[in-house]
């Protein structure tokens, strides 16, 4: 009986540690090379603002090379890590028939995290919506922030806490580990991560859909490309020349 219960202890474990290392490597990486650029930027008496503005501008088509391939590697072995524990992954972006409101609610949450960032950002913080300058690489954006951030991500940092790490650790311990390292993934942005991450994850916990916060995060990051190249000047956002 006690090895028995060793035994499951130990699956149980290296369960967890399994879980935790798919969205804990790819953040450390992705911070790590995103430091070593900004390093090479970096002159004595920048802001936090001033040097991840330089280094977005100068590096941006390596970053975004960087996130997809990086991002992307990690995706199959988050896909084997769910069937190995019996969890079938489309059933999990579909959590029943019902997925027209899921797509609804996802299409929300982009709408959401967009005016949330946007007042943040823009309104509270007084920052401009810098013109979009990259239109030579506008597929490669839309290929890795779109597409590869807004499933993979979702996939990491929303999915995998909220199925096998709820139940060892509670809901928002859970939650908050996972966001604390997507937070730190994205530290360009200054922790604006971490409240986006709020938003798409009370979404997604409403039905437990992962195509909610994938069309919330990929949406969203579509939406600021728009905003970034005037589609919404109607608006009053109105971009200028970084």
């Amino acid at each position: 009986m006690k090895n028995e219960k060793n035994t499951i202890t130990f699956v149980n474990s290296r369960k967890l540690v399994g879980a935790t290392m798919i969205f804990v490597i790819p953040s450390l990486i992705i911070a790590f090379f995103q430091l070593i650029l900004a390093y090479t930027v970096y002159v004595p008496g920048m802001g936090i603002y001033d040097l991840t503005g330089a280094m977005l501008a100068k590096y941006d088509l390596i970053r975004i090379l960087m996130y997809a391939l990086i991002i992307a590697c990690f995706f199959p072995i988050a896909i084997t890590f769910y069937k190995s524990n019996g969890i079938n992954i489309e059933k999990e972006f579909f959590a029943d028939s019902k997925y027209l409101m899921d797509i609804g609610l996802g299409i929300a949450a982009a709408v959401s995290s967009f005016t949330v960032s946007y007042i943040i950002v823009h309104i509270i913080s007084g920052f401009p919506v810098y013109r979009f300058q990259g239109y030579n690489t506008l597929w490669l954006n839309i290929l890795s922030y779109v597409i590869v951030s807004g499933i993979c991500k979702e996939v990491y940092f929303r999915g995998i806490p909220f199925i096998f790490l709820e139940h060892e650790f509670g809901e928002w311990p859970a939650f908050l580990f996972a966001n604390i390292c997507f937070t730190i993934l994205d530290w360009p942005n200054v922790g604006l991560s971490f409240v986006l991450g709020l938003v798409w994850y009370l979404f997604y916990r409403k039905r437990g859909s992962l195509i909610i916060p994938v069309i919330g995060h990929g949406l969203y990051n579509f939406l600021c490309t728009l905003a970034s190249m005037g589609v919404f000047s109607f608006l009053g956002i109105i971009p200028i020349q970084g």
